[in-house]
């Protein structure tokens, strides 16, 4: 975890001095694809249980059960809705997430819309999403109202403080009644900074609780109402 850390820490340091982001990007997968390979070797050194594959969803629901005390898969779920379930993944990769909460929802019968986001136009993302946008995250603004928004190390983590603030905010504004965000932000100080950042949000009407973790940096819960 500490290595992974200060992996995103350099990757964070590319982003925000090159002004050619494909460059940057293209530096941030080197060592990404290092860490994923040592990730992979010791979680699952023979292959055997498809943690690549699975790495978005186990990931996450990880998180959801640490600090909502559900699933992922719970946490999307409304009953008596008449319109599909939205989900919006920021940071999609190839949209492996998306796919596999898109398959474990249809074996319950229920439909669901994905977005997925992501830094560069990405063939398996535009077929694992039912919508896919391929450009700069901080100007997109979702069409619709969703019911729920992830980003584990999307473009909010990337992003400059003030600017990954307000891209937040724009997400927090973007849920619809009962949903839920989880964001994961680089912003300094995170750990002595808890209470004060999720009271920005809760000021503007939102339940919020913020939560310092040493790999994903600041993981913002936002519930609407």
């Amino acid at each position: 975890m500490h290595m992974a850390r200060l992996q995103v820490i350099k990757s964070v340091d590319i982003l925000r001095a090159n002004t050619n982001i494909r460059d940057a990007h293209r530096a941030q997968l080197i060592w990404l694809k290092k860490l994923d390979k040592i990730r992979i070797e010791n979680l699952d050194p023979l292959g055997k249980l498809g943690y690549r594959f699975n790495r978005a969803y186990d990931d996450y629901n990880q998180l959801f059960l640490k600090y909502l005390g559900i699933g992922i898969l719970e946490a999307l779920e409304r009953p008596h809705m008449n319109r599909p379930l939205r989900m919006l993944d920021d940071g999609a990769g190839e949209g492996l997430l998306l796919k596999v909460m898109k398959e474990k929802l249809a074996i319950k019968g229920i439909e669901i819309e994905t977005t997925g986001i992501g830094l560069a136009r990405c063939p398996k993302l535009e077929a694992n999403a039912d919508f896919a946008y391929a450009k700069d995250a901080l100007f997109y603004i979702p069409q619709n109202k969703q019911d729920l928004i992830v980003s584990l190390h999307g473009a909010l983590f990337f992003m400059a403080p003030q600017l990954a603030e307000i891209s937040a905010m724009k997400y927090a504004y973007s849920l619809d009644r009962g949903g839920i965000a989880v964001l994961c932000l680089d912003i300094p100080n995170g750990k002595d900074r808890e209470g004060e950042f999720a009271q920005k949000f809760n000021s503007e009407g939102f339940d919020a609780t913020a939560h310092f973790h040493i790999a994903f940096g600041m993981i913002l819960i936002i519930k609407k109402h």
